[in-house]
């Protein structure tokens, strides 16, 4: 699907922009917040500091949570 052209300043949006924007800005929204908490929490900007025999198993494990959180938010209807 093609985003509707932008409307311009002082007009009514165009039709069917809405139900394009709407849902595309609450996922954008939430992919920003992921993107400051990462940054707030220094998750990519710190070096890894445990044993890397266990690094496999530990990063397994964030992506299964991950996951199991992106399925139960799809479940509750926010995603």
């Amino acid at each position: 699907m093609d985003p509707p052209a932008v409307r311009k300043p002082g007009k009514d949006p165009i039709h069917g922009q809405r139900e394009y924007t709407a849902p595309h800005s609450r996922i954008r929204i939430r992919v920003e917040n992921s993107i400051q908490r990462t940054k707030i929490f220094r998750i990519a900007k710190e070096q890894y500091r445990n044993d890397r025999n266990k690094c496999g198993h530990i990063i397994n494990n964030i992506v299964c949570g991950v996951v199991n959180r992106a399925i139960l938010l799809k479940r509750a209807g926010v995603l």
